[in-house]
């Protein structure tokens, strides 16, 4: 009987905890955002990062003049609208989005560069199939304080499971698309062509 009580009353514990427990996301005030600055040395000219930026966006997103917004050769400086696809789906006005949009912006010096990410939104789709951008952090919010509307037929729970499996999706998605990015700049030196 004592077993039985210690074994329900570890389920009821880890049930709790299971629940309070949240994926948490880089929030610059209340935003999420990746932004760093990569020193290199001075061997690294900016016209070459340029060159390397412009080739990571072209093999990146496969369509570069679709994705870039913007080009200034002068200042170095891309912008980008992406999409990029993550390995779950968000729940969120009875919709379900598996593609994720970000602005990045890639700054490009002598010897360093600065990439930013910013501008989250997830995509819902209307009746005519037409998307519906919704800044990320809105349905971020609503997770964090159990919020999110659910579906008819889906619990709290299986609600939360989901959404835990979207954020720990898009945080390693957008950390892969960071390697990438310092993978792609890093090696612009060995290409001598």
């Amino acid at each position: 009987m004592k077993a039985l009580l210690t074994i329900t009353l570890g389920l009821i514990f880890l049930e709790c905890s299971a629940q309070t427990t949240k994926i948490q996301l880089p929030l610059t005030n209340g935003y999420l955002s990746y932004e760093k600055v990569i020193t290199l040395d001075s061997t690294y000219k900016a016209q070459m990062l340029y060159k390397s930026a412009k080739t990571w966006f072209v093999n990146t997103f496969h369509n570069a003049k679709a994705v870039i917004q913007s080009e200034d050769q002068t200042n170095g400086r891309f912008l980008a609208k992406c999409i990029m696809p993550i390995n779950a789906s968000f729940w969120c006005m009875n919709s379900i989005s598996s593609e994720i949009g970000m602005y990045i912006q890639i700054d490009v010096k002598d010897g360093k560069y600065r990439y930013k990410l910013y501008n989250f939104n997830y995509f819902t789709y209307d009746l005519n199939n037409n998307p519906i951008a919704h800044h990320l952090e809105d349905g971020y919010n609503l997770y964090l304080t159990d919020k999110t509307p659910k579906g008819i037929t889906m619990s709290r729970r299986s609600l939360n499971e989901k959404l835990d499996t979207a954020y720990i999706s898009l945080l390693q998605n957008t950390d892969a698309l960071i390697v990438s990015l310092n993978n792609a700049m890093k090696s612009s030196k060995s290409d001598d062509f």
